[in-house]
């Protein structure tokens, strides 16, 4: 199957969105596309901590927020 587009992603800076709050960004952090190896900047997006956990266990340090 082909990569989505989250695949090649070295670096996303989603931060200062406010219509990234809740859970808006748990398909992101769902993604089997999403590379542990990007880098992802969501500080003031609001998401909630389900969220930011899956995030912190994706990427680890490389999660800002």
């Amino acid at each position: 199957s082909a990569a989505g587009p989250a695949a090649g992603l070295r670096q996303l800076d989603l931060s200062d969105n406010p219509r990234l709050a809740g859970s808006a960004l748990r398909p992101l952090a769902e993604s089997p596309h999403l590379s542990r190896l990007c880098e992802l900047d969501i500080r003031r997006t609001y998401a909630d901590d389900a969220t930011r956990e899956a995030l912190r266990q994706r990427l680890g340090p490389r999660l800002s927020e």
